[in-house]
């Protein structure tokens, strides 16, 4: 006790009563959940302040069992917490806390709580084939828990992304992954996440990456042969399905033989470029009257697909290429002979004979002359 000027002073008098922040500027806290998170409160007082939690709704803490817990000092704690236990009411919520004594009652900025997921991987592609791609990706923040899984997904690029595939759970132990059964020449948008015990990651950047042609798995389409002339047929097709084209149609191969005796059963081929959805190509210098069988198939870069069904086509008749052989002529009488010969080989008929029956050959006055064919007599004239 101190006495001035005839009045006693209490030591305790002296003390000044007051509230104070210590870390006013704390504005989020982020935790793992194998961890969990103990958190002083940011204000104070001198005497001794009361220290009370609140959740920024300004709903009371209250103390939940091996989860949540305000010590008698004014300490949060969130204590570490399996995936199953998460509840963002408590693991991701804003939180405040109050001083409060004779001087009055001071209230901390709000602070965001969070129990931390990873950041998502970062991906890339090391290799890229025409029904497969080869993926690689390095994690980076864990959320401070460990990793326990990752998933990749997956979609044609022009598709959403409820129509995705996916890839799931993949060890954590690994860094790298293969594709596989993609559709050649298509462009896909690719994207993984990370898991920990908190939950999942946001997505990682999306990647867009086109795979590779690969040769067409179907034939050409509508395959129609019609014959122009004696010795050229016109061939008509569409492309293959779009589907089965597996990249870009660069052109087509024709290839044709004939069908007939002597003939070696080899097919000759003809390329030509691609014009559009239909094309047409004419074969000519082709023997006349002939039987030829005709296949297309089609190619892109990576190369040749299948060919159509063989079909059949003849050409059309021309006149035959030599005159009938061993013709002859006997006499019978002073004025009538006999007239015979044997047809042309039948390589050079050039169709089906028609008019060269045996028969006799009478002159008649003016030099009328008469074919006896097998049927009836013609005049010739």
């Amino acid at each position: 006790m101190l006495r001035l000027s005839g009045h006693q002073v209490h030591s305790e008098d002296v003390v000044s009563t007051r509230l104070y922040f210590v870390n006013a500027s704390l504005q989020r806290v982020t935790f793992s959940s194998s961890v969990g998170v103990s958190l002083p409160c940011p204000a104070g007082g001198a005497p001794h302040a009361l220290l009370r939690w609140y959740l920024a709704t300004g709903d009371d803490i209250y103390d939940v069992p091996h989860i949540r817990h305000v010590h008698a000092n004014g300490t949060l704690q969130l204590y570490p917490f399996s995936p199953s236990a998460f509840n963002s009411f408590i693991h991701d919520n804003d939180y405040f806390c109050t001083a409060e004594n004779q001087a009055g009652k001071i209230r901390s900025p709000s602070i965001r709580v969070k129990a931390e997921p990873p950041d998502p991987p970062e991906l890339e592609v090391r290799e890229v084939k025409d029904r497969s791609m080869n993926l690689r990706w390095t994690q980076r923040f864990d959320g401070n828990s460990i990793i326990t899984s990752y998933d990749i997904e997956y979609k044609n690029k022009s598709d959403p992304w409820e129509l995705k595939h996916s890839t799931r759970k993949i060890s954590p132990t690994n860094n790298q992954a293969n594709i596989v059964e993609l559709h050649p020449a298509s462009v896909y948008s690719i994207r993984m996440y990370s898991y920990n015990k908190i939950g999942r990651s946001q997505a990682s950047k999306e990647l867009t990456i086109s795979t590779e042609e690969a040769q067409p798995d179907g034939p050409p389409m509508d395959v129609n042969l019609q014959p122009m002339t004696s010795q050229s047929i016109r061939v008509t097709w569409k492309a293959p399905k779009k589907e089965l084209q597996n990249g870009v149609i660069r052109g087509y191969q024709i290839g044709y033989r004939e069908n007939g005796p002597g003939s070696n059963g080899q097919y000759s081929i003809v390329e030509m470029k691609a014009t559009g959805d239909s094309e047409v190509y004419t074969l000519d210098n082709l023997k006349k009257f002939a039987q030829y069988g005709v296949v297309v198939q089609a190619f892109n870069r990576a190369g040749t697909g299948p060919s159509s069904s063989e079909i059949n086509c003849t050409t059309l008749e021309d006149v035959p290429s030599q005159p009938p052989q061993n013709v002859r002529a006997i006499t019978v009488t002073s004025d009538e002979a006999v007239i015979t010969w044997a047809e042309p080989p039948r390589m050079t008929l050039n169709g089906v004979l028609k008019g060269l029956p045996r028969g006799v050959l009478v002159p008649v006055p003016r030099w009328r002359w008469v074919l006896l064919g097998p049927d009836a007599w013609r005049d010739a004239e």
